[in-house]
């Protein structure tokens, strides 16, 4: 999962995710901060320095209405930059 600059035309944010890198060592846009929130939920700081969020019709005819975008500056006050880790046996 990376940050992706660009890569959707005419989309709401200029910067998306998306499962793209290969090579991990040499992409900093595919390294995330993971920060615990007070609420127990967490948020996914990308390199720029934004907080990967859903985006509801972000992109211009997706097939789904929710995408996730980087865009989200205050994790705190966005609740759709706050996610929730479950963890599988």
């Amino acid at each position: 999962m990376a940050r992706c600059n660009q890569c959707i035309p005419n989309g709401a944010y200029p910067d998306s995710v998306f499962v793209h890198v290969t090579d991990l060592a040499g992409s900093p846009w595919a390294h995330w901060d993971i920060e615990r929130l007070d609420n127990g939920k967490y948020t996914l700081k990308a390199d720029s320095g934004k907080y990967a969020a859903r985006c509801n019709s972000c992109v211009p005819g997706g097939a789904y209405p929710d995408n996730v975008m980087v865009h989200a500056t205050n994790p705190n006050g966005e609740s759709w930059a706050q996610w929730e880790i479950i963890f599988l046996p």
